[in-house]
């Protein structure tokens, strides 16, 4: 992200389009990026919202001066306005090809690249020209439009030039309807009149209104079910924080020991010693360790990796949820076609154990990792760490602590393309 802010805008009066995971820049424009190139990636502002949302900083993709379409002269206008049609024309082509494709992450990437060509209105066009003066189309507060009875979408559809529609010749005058033919007329308004009474009856039985009375009300499932997981997420993201907050409390309580008194001697010079990064989340150096011993133990890498470890004779399983819904555990070792690479649980028990979890293919989405302790074997509390390897992203290590009272400890990873 430059340090060019192009403007800020408030969301009052807009609605967004889609969900908020459908919404992400990393996925809009790597996608974009990924499929047809970065030009068509760079024509999205990235957004930075305020701590309550009220507000949204947008800021240029690219390097170069911010223009409006008002500053710029006729010629220009209309040449950006050309050039942001055919990048606007190529990105919906994909996003239909993605929306009927049979499968379902394909679908919902097409419904998130369709959403993103929605602006609530032309000024919501920027220009950039950078050294060498050439102008470049922003778009800023995509994925959102008036907040309406009737929201307009396709303000940039109307950019993409469209033949002219042949003019179709004057029809000649009809002539005055005979009328040995009234009855006909008659017999139009009896069905207009019985295709409004049908229309009238399907709708009264959805409005909560039928021969009994005020008693059908049906609810909207899938909006309810949306909500839901919508809330489990920040109640486990929540749930977290408070386990690491309370870690960080037990390691800031100091430790005093009593030493013996020691007799004075000169002070050794010797070098500082570098200091190691500490924090809740394990480092490098830990990663590194853990898969070299699940490797060491049999497990192959690939392109999504989950490793479990804790130290112990703690019996611990390690799950996972992936995005489709079935879950990868000692029951169902090879469920999302993953795999149950290695499993701890053995009658005696070792002092280093690390449970496996691999995916062939990492498909984009929520996984849902538990770590749940089944038996303690003496330990009052067991510190676990989770480490995340993906062969073409990022490496993530997440820590947790497990005891009798909290046998279950989860945590959200989110995996995009």
């Amino acid at each position: 992200m430059y340090q060019s802010l192009l403007a800020t805008t408030s969301s009052e009066g807009l609605q967004p389009l889609g969900t908020a995971a459908q919404r992400s820049f990393e996925l809009v424009s790597g996608a974009v990026r990924a499929r047809l190139g970065e030009e068509h990636a760079l024509i999205f502002a990235e957004p930075v919202a305020a701590q309550h949302g009220e507000a949204i900083d947008w800021h240029a993709p690219r390097e170069g001066r911010a223009l409006t379409l008002s500053e710029l002269s006729d010629a220009e206008r209309a040449a950006l306005k050309a050039q942001l049609a055919q990048l606007v024309a190529e990105i919906r082509a994909e996003a239909e090809t993605l929306a009927s494709s049979p499968a379902p992450n394909d679908q919902r990437l097409g419904e998130a690249l369709l959403n993103a060509l929605e602006i609530p209105g032309e000024d919501m066009i920027r220009a950039i020209r950078d050294a060498s003066g050439a102008l470049h189309p922003v778009l800023l507060h995509w994925a959102w439009l008036r907040d309406e009875q009737r929201a307009v979408r396709g303000v940039l559809s109307t950019l993409v030039a469209r033949p002219a529609a042949p003019v179709a010749e004057p029809a000649p005058e009809e002539k005055r309807a005979s009328p040995a033919l009234w009855w006909l007329l008659l017999l139009g308004w009896l069905l207009l009149a019985l295709m409004l009474a049908a229309i009238l009856w399907l709708l009264v039985k959805p409005c909560g209104l039928w021969r009994t009375g005020p008693d059908f009300c049906p609810v909207p499932q899938a909006a309810i079910a949306a909500a839901l997981t919508e809330t489990r997420v920040a109640a486990d993201e929540v749930a977290a924080l408070e386990r690491e907050i309370a870690l960080v409390d037990r390691g800031c309580q100091p430790t005093i020991p009593v030493l013996p008194a020691v007799p004075e001697t000169a002070p050794e010079t010797t070098p500082d010693a570098p200091q190691q990064k500490t924090g809740l989340e394990p480092g490098e150096a830990e990663r590194k360790a853990a898969l070299d011993r699940a490797q060491g133990r049999g497990v192959e890498v690939k392109a999504l990796t989950f490793l479990l470890e804790w130290s112990g004779p703690a019996d611990i399983d390690l799950t996972v949820t992936c995005p489709a819904g079935p879950t990868v555990s000692r029951e169902t070792p090879d469920a999302c076609e993953a795999t149950l690479a290695l499993d701890a649980s053995t009658d005696i028990p070792i002092d280093d154990p690390v449970e496996a979890v691999t995916f062939p293919a990492a498909p984009s989405g929520l996984y849902k990792v538990t770590a749940h302790l089944r038996d303690a074997r003496g330990a009052a509390q067991v510190p676990v760490r989770l480490h995340m390897f993906r062969q073409d992203g990022p490496s993530r290590s997440y820590a947790g602590m497990l005891e009798a009272k909290q046998a279950d400890w989860t945590t959200n990873i989110s995996i995009s393309r």
